[in-house]
């Protein structure tokens, strides 16, 4: 439980760091070192955080090692929230309720 989503997110980005930095370069090794940190936000919004990091080191390359760790840890915390309250919370209510009314229906579905 240490790096969390940290192994996973460093697998997703891999190939388009490869690309950035070149295979086998030092920028690249440190770079996958900073992205198998600690990372663990809801699975349905990993995907704007990573889009925002590869743009960023697209354009910025190695300098911008630090913003992407700030915006990794900025829209993590606020990014999990959301996601488990939709996905966790909010959308099994509805459909639990709209279920439950169709079960009183007597729909079998319900």
């Amino acid at each position: 439980y240490e790096r969390m989503q940290g192994s996973g997110y460093l697998f997703t980005i891999l190939p388009q760091l490869r690309k950035i930095y070149g295979d086998n370069s030092p920028e690249l090794k440190e770079m996958m070192r900073t992205h198998a940190q600690f990372f663990n936000t809801s699975n349905y919004f990993n995907t704007i955080v990573t889009g925002i990091d590869i743009a960023m080191e697209e354009n910025e390359g190695l300098k911008a090692k630090e913003s992407v760790k700030g915006i990794k840890v900025g829209l993590m915390g606020p990014f999990a929230a959301v996601g488990d309250a939709i996905f966790g919370s909010l959308i099994p209510t509805i459909f639990g309720a709209i279920a439950a009314n169709m079960a009183t229906d007597g729909n079998p579905f319900g």
